[in-house]
């Protein structure tokens, strides 16, 4: 599965409406596609192609913790088959394109999304240095929570390879910050 990420320094400049053009091109030559929707802050995806709100990856998120998504396969079986079982259901299968698929962001429209996004549990996720890029000092995570982060990460692409062996792209739309879009950019994406 080759994974594109698509981030931009400024929002509104059409990057989901180009993610949606390339996946919808890409499955009209024969391609599998699923389209993940990381802009967790202003998730437009699912408006795009005309899907309802439904849960997806922040629920995740929420509902494994990051040592339980860390661990793979090897660790303990029958977590890592409910991680893969957990995110195929939350992936919707587009009615118009035969081979494109979209994990949504989250139900944008459910105040408990918003509720976990405001949360320390969500922001908590999205440290990966000892010390921030300003110099600020790490607000109390320690290397050990830091470096169970960065694996959490790397293991959920693990797992959505598995979710979803038959795919050929998985494109991914981030968050216009750099925070919490460090797991695409650097841990995810060949491009």
């Amino acid at each position: 599965m080759k994974t594109i990420a698509f981030h931009s320094a400024k929002g509104g400049v059409g990057r989901t409406l180009a993610m949606c053009n390339l996946g919808i091109a890409l499955q009209n030559t024969g391609k599998k596609i699923l389209m993940m929707d990381m802009d967790f802050a202003s998730p437009g995806l699912h408006h795009k192609l005309k899907l309802p709100p439904s849960i997806g990856y922040a629920e995740y998120l929420r509902d494994f913790s990051p040592a339980e998504r860390a661990q793979d396969t090897e660790d303990n079986h029958a977590l890592w088959e409910r991680k893969v079982r957990t995110l195929q259901n939350r992936m919707i299968h587009h009615r118009d394109y035969q081979r494109l698929w979209i994990l949504p962001a989250g139900n944008a429209e459910a105040r408990s999304y918003w509720g976990f996004l405001s949360s320390h549990q969500f922001n908590s996720l999205y440290y990966f240095t000892e010390s921030e890029l300003w110099g600020l000092e790490e607000h109390g995570f320690s290397a050990d929570t830091i470096q169970e982060n960065r694996q959490a990460f790397e293991q959920d692409k693990q797992v959505l390879m598995q979710a979803c062996a038959d795919i050929d792209y998985l494109l991914i739309d981030t968050k216009t910050t750099t925070d919490h879009a460090t797991p695409p950019l650097l841990f995810w994406a060949d491009k």
